[in-house]
């Protein structure tokens, strides 16, 4: 990860400000390092999430083929 920051501004519910601030405060780290790793953690489930739904569409318009799990364990030689 390349060490130049960008600055982004986010508007957050009083709540979940008044929580990261607590957060903050107790362990003596910024807020802006618990928002990084907040998003750093969802952009890699968000990233996952679209990604198996992209694969899930191409599968039923008929994009990419599938197969059974049987097939697959035959194919590769696996049966045992």
């Amino acid at each position: 990860m390349s060490t130049a920051r960008v600055a982004r501004s986010v508007k957050l519910d009083p709540e979940i400000d008044a929580r990261l601030t607590a957060l903050a405060n107790r362990t003596g780290r910024t807020k802006s390092f618990y928002m990084t790793r907040a998003i750093e953690s969802a952009l890699d489930e968000l990233e996952l999430a679209y990604t198996l739904q992209a694969e899930r569409e191409d599968i039923l318009t008929g994009h990419t083929q599938s197969v059974s799990l049987d097939e697959a364990v035959k194919a590769l030689g696996l049966e045992g």
